[in-house]
């Protein structure tokens, strides 16, 4: 006798199915919701990882030089026309921790900020519009700067791990 009204088994029909597609829209939107935050996480660690608080010594810097490189991919492309350099590709991540190094060694501090940012994901590829800024200071000169800029990162998942696969310089926000 509960099912057998024809109106009745049409309304529960319709509740199941509408129940079934609000729990795939909800779980589609936790998980885009969770990859964005994934992504965000992982340039806020890599933020912590690159500012430079205290003194550091060679193994130190060489340490911190290689751990931030595992957040980029083998090959990174960076593109710096619009600050007026050019397009730079960097071949590993050996090179790419080397440059970071070199970078490090000429720094007494550094402080990072990311704000604003902006995640798009598309499949395996994701990009994060942001304004980004380094406070520091250099060891010969001892003069401080500060660098403001509206950039571009890109990103690829490997591995279920977003990487870093390149950037883009967008604006001078000074």
């Amino acid at each position: 006798a509960l099912f057998s009204d024809p109106n009745q088994i049409m309304r529960k029909t319709y509740l199941i199915g509408f129940a079934v597609v609000a729990i795939i829209l909800m779980a589609f939107l936790l998980f885009r919701g969770s990859e964005e935050d994934r992504i965000l996480n992982a340039l806020d660690e890599l933020r912590v990882l690159g500012e430079i608080r205290e003194p550091e010594a060679g193994i130190a810097q060489l340490a911190k030089a290689r751990q931030i490189s595992k957040f980029f991919t083998d090959v990174t492309q960076f593109d710096l026309t619009n600050l007026g350099h050019e397009t730079y590709t960097i071949d590993n991540r050996e090179e790419l921790a080397r440059i970071i190094l070199k970078g490090r060694a000429g720094l007494s501090s550094l402080v990072l900020l990311l704000r604003d940012a902006q995640v798009t994901i598309e499949g395996e590829h994701a990009d994060v519009e942001a304004q980004a800024s380094a406070l520091g200071q250099f060891k010969a000169e001892g003069d401080q700067f500060l660098d403001v800029h509206r950039i571009r990162i890109e990103l690829v998942r490997v591995d279920d791990e977003w990487l870093i696969s390149g950037g883009q310089h967008l604006r001078d926000e000074r």
